[in-house]
């Protein structure tokens, strides 16, 4: 009875090493529950991938609708405002300073801007198998004060758990960014409220 018991705690153990969740900064001094509207501005992407920042953008703006605490504007509105202002470059980069920062949240009227880069969006082999591993750092600014309000930063890993359990695998760098977007989103919202 006692190696069982010594047995389940270890697997548990071993289960838990494997989990690891976003990391969550929250600046003690904001408050985000003035925060009616969200600009979320194209993320840019250092992976490989360089359309990882779009997709990225997109699944940060559905989990955002889905949490219900903001409403975030249409992003063809982000991005005819910031190429009406000369911050929108084309491809990879975003270039918002404090004063453009506040100009972009009136002309928006969003009282914060969420900026992002994705820093790997790629499958690693492990073996003859194939998993996804997705890497996003995300920032909440303050429009009027141009202070970062919070910052979420999260990798999530693929593949085999711990001793290759099988249970809960993720194998597609879809479902990856999902999780990962999902648990983002999900820790700014929680921590900050």
């Amino acid at each position: 009875m006692k190696i069982i018991g010594i047995s389940s705690g270890l697997l548990a153990m071993l289960l838990l090493v494997g989990c690891s969740g976003p990391r969550t900064y929250i600046h003690p001094q904001a408050d985000i529950s003035y925060v009616k509207m969200v600009a979320v501005v194209p993320f840019t992407s250092s992976a490989r991938d360089r359309q990882a920042g779009s997709k990225i953008t997109e699944l940060v703006i559905n989990e955002l609708l889905m949490a219900g605490k903001f409403d975030v504007v249409e992003p063809g509105e982000v991005k005819k405002a910031m190429q009406e202002m000369g911050l929108y470059k084309r491809g990879n980069g975003v270039d918002i300073d404090n004063a453009s920062l506040k100009k972009l949240g009136e002309a928006l009227k969003a009282q914060a801007v969420i900026i992002g880069d994705v820093r790997e969006y790629d499958m690693i082999r492990a073996g003859q198998d194939s998993y996804p591993v997705v890497s996003v750092t995300l920032r909440l600014v303050d429009t009027d004060s141009g202070r970062i309000a919070g910052m979420v930063s999260h990798t999530g890993k693929g593949g085999p758990g711990p001793l290759f359990f099988s249970f809960g695998e993720t194998h597609t760098l879809s479902q990856m960014a999902e999780k990962v977007c999902s648990q983002m989103v999900g820790s700014l919202i929680g921590k900050a409220y």
